[in-house]
């Protein structure tokens, strides 16, 4: 029995009381944290301030999820467990959201919630100790197979209108919350599967441990195909420092951790593990996670600590080269001759869903360096050229180890990987566009929305993803209708009165402008996105409102995007117009702080060596003229020169004052 069923009584079988003060301890509005980091919102109506999941205290597979002000159960759905209190959500009006991206098992798929994969609530209850927030119970398991519920895998708490309603009957308004006690954080070439964070050698079984940063199948996820769903012992391996490649016999799955049995040395093909001097995978892994289609692990190697190098050429960083997309410096760790004819095939770039971007063609020696290539995805064979804007999903490049050799013996590559950019992949964040800043201007009418990552809009690029209906401003007043009856896009009143007419454009590659009516634009106190969940017209997805720049996988289709989409968001306004600076690789500003720089393009990506130039702007709602420095000048010495004859106009009628009474007194004596 859930202990949402349970009643206030003593004799419930976990008291309702009892389970949310374990549940957490949070207040509905101080430590608020908003997803994207963006200002909180402030209406009328219910908004969302919080989320938080803690395993060490509360109910298993339970979180919350906080308002600013009282909430209650929505009137039209009726209570169950035996008056308990608690109801079950509409399905879809809150989720779950993160990183799902799937690799290249389903490339195509990204941060994708289908609704039935479970990672919606099976009940909702009012906590009895704070009435501003709600007690989320999670499926512990998904039916059919599907995976394991882990809360921690995921990054926010969204919820669309009409999940809850304030004790005048609003419905709430569209938000989401950063997930207190998610267990992502950032990774320098992180992919939105599972990331190898290192190993551990147990020389006396001759095993080795690899640890990741995602929860990995053990062979319950039934979407998965049947020869990947538990980890495949002969996709694990180490070098030894001859450079001989050693796989594995046996995998098994425990937690976020891959044990593998190698077998020893006198067997072919085996080796003592104690002669490891780097580990890795190749796809040898999904993800567990309920929800999350069994995303894979990539190429994903480490080598271990004290340990020497191997004898092959290993790959040790990559650069980006300022200002030239899908162009990178190579750098190996001995000296290397150019591949046959020239071409790296063997080269690739991978983007933060795990798809590849490659392979590399054209290939050359920067400086003459003996252990460097420059190499560069030009879209002749495989997938699509990258631009300035794609070209920013890139987090790492691979070497499959048959691109390059040693410049004495001629040893082939080792398999290798090196990350080019980060992605701010932690709570309050997804793989979509997340809303980090909304600005207005009342001079032009218009309200701008930032994002953390690079967008496309409008879709003019074949596979962009921009709905203007589902764009919008907040007001005070307003009627939200109650999910999924009015869910899929905003009230009208909130709308741009030309909808598609109204974007004006876009400052910068992280952001959108949007023209409203002047009665709107005054009356506006932030902004709202929401996610949808049918196509409308013209919609190239059956959801989303704006999309960010991934392109296709290697392979499937010609040029163009296939973007991952936003989830439903609210946010205050924020005074700063400045346009913001989206981090490499899809990444965001941290969550609760977004930071305000000397503004950039998009494309440009500082952490890894990209050039930047000056983005436009977003006019202030306060502007002034604007002064020269020999106008102002100008302008102290007028006041100057008026004060100055103003105070000898005054002491020259003192002095006539003075004298006229002194004419006065001399002729009363006379």
């Amino acid at each position: 029995m859930s202990p949402l069923f349970a009643r206030r009584s003593k004799r419930g079988l976990l008291g309702a009381a009892l389970a949310s003060a374990a549940l957490f301890a949070l207040p509905a509005v101080a430590g608020a944290a908003p997803a994207g980091g963006a200002a909180q919102a402030v209406t009328s109506n219910p908004d969302v301030v919080s989320s938080s999941f803690n395993p060490a205290v509360s109910p298993p597979n339970t979180s919350n999820i906080c308002f600013d002000t009282e909430v209650q159960k929505p009137s039209f759905l009726p209570s169950v467990g035996g008056g308990g209190g608690a109801w079950v959500p509409v399905p879809g009006s809150v989720n779950l959201r993160g990183y799902a991206g799937t690799s290249v098992n389903n490339p195509i798929l990204g941060d994708i919630d289908l609704g039935f994969n479970g990672i919606f609530p099976m009940l909702a209850k009012v906590d009895p100790n704070n009435d501003k927030c709600v007690i989320l119970q999670w499926l512990p398991a998904a039916p059919a197979g599907l995976g394991t519920q882990h809360i921690d895998d995921w990054t926010s708490t969204e919820v669309r209108t009409g999940f809850v309603q304030d004790v005048f009957g609003r419905y709430n308004a569209p938000g989401a919350a950063a997930l207190d006690g998610s267990s992502i954080t950032p990774h320098a070439g992180s992919i939105t599967g599972l990331n190898l964070l290192g190993a551990s050698v147990d020389t006396s079984s001759n095993r080795i441990i690899y640890s990741f940063d995602r929860y990995v199948n053990g062979g319950a996820n039934a979407l998965v195909p049947a020869a990947l769903r538990l980890p495949n012992a002969g996709l694990f391996g180490f070098y030894t420092q001859d450079g001989t490649l050693v796989t594995g016999v046996a995998a098994a799955a425990a937690g976020k951790n891959v044990i593998v049995q190698f077998a020893d040395g006198t067997v072919p093909g085996g080796g003592a593990v104690g002669d490891a001097v780097k580990v890795g995978t190749l796809f040898g892994a999904t993800s567990d996670s309920f929800g999350k289609l069994g995303a894979l692990a990539s190429l994903d190697t480490a080598n271990l600590p004290g340990a020497p190098a191997n004898d092959r050429p290993n790959i040790d960083t990559a650069t980006p080269v300022a200002g030239l997309a899908g162009a990178y410096i190579l750098h190996y760790d001995k000296q290397i001759a150019l591949p046959l004819l020239g071409i790296p095939l063997s080269i690739f770039g991978v983007t933060e869903n795990g798809a590849f971007v490659g392979p590399a063609l054209t290939v050359g020696r920067p400086g003459q360096d003996p252990n460097s290539v420059l190499v560069k995805f030009d879209g002749t064979i495989g997938s699509a050229a990258p631009n300035q804007l794609t070209d920013t999903k890139i987090v790492r490049i691979v070497d499959f180890g048959l691109s390059v050799t040693s410049l004495d013996i001629g040893n082939l590559s080792a398999l290798g990987d090196v990350p080019v950019r980060t992605p701010n992949q932690q709570k309050g964040f997804t793989e979509g566009p997340d809303l980090t800043k909304v600005t207005k201007d009342t001079t032009l009418n218009t309200t701008t929305y930032s994002f953390d990552q690079p967008v496309s809009a409008p879709a003019s690029v074949f596979g962009a993803v921009f709905q203007p209906a589902r764009v919008g401003i907040l007001r005070n007043g307003t009627q939200f209708p109650a999910f999924p009856i009015g869910g899929n896009t905003l009230p009208t009143p909130l709308l741009a009165p030309g909808l598609l007419a109204g974007l004006l454009g876009q400052p910068a590659g992280n952001q959108i402008t949007m023209l409203f009516s002047h009665d709107q634009i005054t009356s506006t106190v932030g902004g709202a996105l929401v996610r949808g969940f049918a196509a409308l017209p013209g919609d190239v997805a059956s959801f989303g409102a704006i999309g960010d720049v991934t392109s296709p996988a290697a392979g499937l289709i010609g040029p163009g995007l296939f973007p991952v989409v936003n989830m439903s968001q609210s946010a205050g306004l924020t005074s700063n117009a400045a346009a913001e600076v989206p981090a490499a690789g899809g990444g965001s500003t941290p969550s609760g702080s977004p930071s305000v720089t000397p503004s950039v393009t998009p494309s440009s990506a500082p952490a890894a060596g990209g050039s930047s130039t000056p983005a436009a702007t977003v006019q202030s709602t306060a502007a002034r003229p604007v002064t020269t420095t020999s106008s102002v000048k100008k302008a102290k010495k007028a006041k100057k020169a008026k004060k100055a004859k103003k105070a000898k106009k005054a002491k020259k009628a003192k002095k006539a004052k003075k004298a006229k009474k002194s004419r006065r007194s001399v002729k009363r004596h006379h």
